[in-house]
């Protein structure tokens, strides 16, 4: 029985032989594609995790992108930005729940207004308006003819602190400019103390502010797009 015991011996040998081979092989694999993960180890040949290979193997996420929104990405788009206005909404107020409304109705606004949008791999982070003809509201008094303004400016709270915000001004900046437009304008409220940072960091200056007949006051910020863009202040 020497003879076929011997058989046996050699072929679990190969067998072993074999998987270290693959195993190294996977190992090397891993390395030039440059991936350092738990599932491209091997055992015996044996992969410890499919599924974590199959994550390990996915491409890196595509760069964000801000652009003229396209009409299948206006629902996305308004319920993103409606989402980031919900914290400044007081509860059961009437006046917020019909502009949140508004705010998520982008498709209703872009025949006459410009709809910028921020994406990545697909999925839209926020949304701004920005007005160079029409105007979101017709009984707002019309853009002087070197004006541009931006409104609804909003990132969904899954995708704040990653520069979205300051990527979808810089594009309401180029599009205004592409379109002869020389002065930027903007509103804010005085509870959005994170975006008039931002908008004083990107070189907009405080500029009169506008009170409703109710009280409610409106703060207003201006830059010229003539001069270079000024870098970000620390």
């Amino acid at each position: 029985m020497t003879g076929p015991n011997i058989r046996i011996a050699s072929l679990f040998q190969l067998g072993d032989q074999l998987s270290r081979q693959r195993a190294l092989g996977l190992q090397k694999h891993a390395s030039q594609v440059g991936f350092n993960h738990p599932a491209m180890v091997a055992e015996r040949g044996t992969m410890v995790n499919q599924p974590d290979v199959q994550e390990a193997l996915t491409c890196p996420s595509m760069p964000i992108e801000a652009r003229i929104a396209e009409p299948n990405e206006y629902e996305e788009a308004g319920r993103v930005t409606a989402d980031s206005y919900r914290e400044f909404a007081q509860p059961g107020h009437g006046d917020w729940e019909s502009y949140l409304q508004k705010i998520a109705d982008i498709r209703g606004r872009a025949q006459r207004t410009t709809i910028i949008v921020a994406v990545e791999d697909g999925a839209v982070l926020g949304s701004a308006t920005l007005e160079v003809d029409g105007r979101v509201d017709s009984d707002d008094e019309p853009l002087r003819p070197h004006q541009a303004h931006i409104r609804m400016l909003g990132v969904g709270p899954g995708a704040r602190r990653r520069g979205v915000a300051r990527l979808l001004m810089a594009a309401c900046e180029s599009e205004a400019r592409a379109a002869g437009r020389t002065v930027m304008t903007l509103n804010t409220t005085d509870r959005m103390q994170a975006a008039q940072a931002m908008y004083r960091s990107l070189g907009y200056e405080r500029q009169a502010d506008r009170t409703f007949p109710d009280g409610f006051v409106l703060l207003s910020y201006s830059k010229s797009l003539t001069s270079s863009p000024r870098p970000p202040r620390t």
